[in-house]
């Protein structure tokens, strides 16, 4: 009898076993399945921010955009944030998804009552020619793209250059 006992409760045992692993391995995700690169929400999202001007002795209202360089998707802010430390008083500051942007102002006409762009306002891009220091001998207006990573925040990047014909 006591052979018999033992003999079962192996038995038993090893079924259990069985079963626990048979569970685990039929619940058991690869890693690669799980592991998502995607952006999950604004949380994980970078920000641009800078000066803004405007060749005139008052600021008109104006919105900052960033333009995705593939094209598609662009992110745009109308309130401007003061700055004393900024040459017209005032700057931005633009959440976007990680990409690589070209970023500019853009004048909004006055009694336009349609706060977005449209694509034919006057535009000022952050380029080369921001960088030169707006130097008049710095011939070259290329608008500069700039790469956002998750949680990475840009500084100084000023879309000032309303000269670009």
């Amino acid at each position: 009898m006591k052979k018999k006992s033992i003999i079962i409760i192996s038995s038993v045992a090893g079924i259990v076993i069985l079963l626990v692993v048979a569970v685990f391995v039929s619940n058991h995700v690869p890693a690669e399945i799980y592991a998502v690169d995607a952006i999950d929400g604004q949380g994980q999202w970078g920000s641009i921010s800078g000066d803004v001007s405007y060749p005139s002795e008052m600021l008109p209202f104006m919105g900052v955009c960033a333009e995705s360089v593939q094209g598609g998707n662009m992110f745009c802010t109308y309130e401007l944030v003061y700055n004393p430390d900024s040459l017209s008083g005032y700057g931005y500051e633009l959440s976007v998804p990680p990409d690589s942007y070209r970023v500019f102002a853009h004048a909004v006409s006055e009694g336009n009552e349609r706060v977005g762009y449209t694509g034919t306002e006057y535009q000022a891009y952050y380029s080369d020619f921001v960088t030169c220091g707006l130097d008049f001998n710095c011939s070259s207006h290329t608008p500069i793209a700039v790469e956002i990573s998750r949680n990475q925040h840009l500084q100084d990047i000023d879309p000032t250059d309303w000269y670009a014909i």
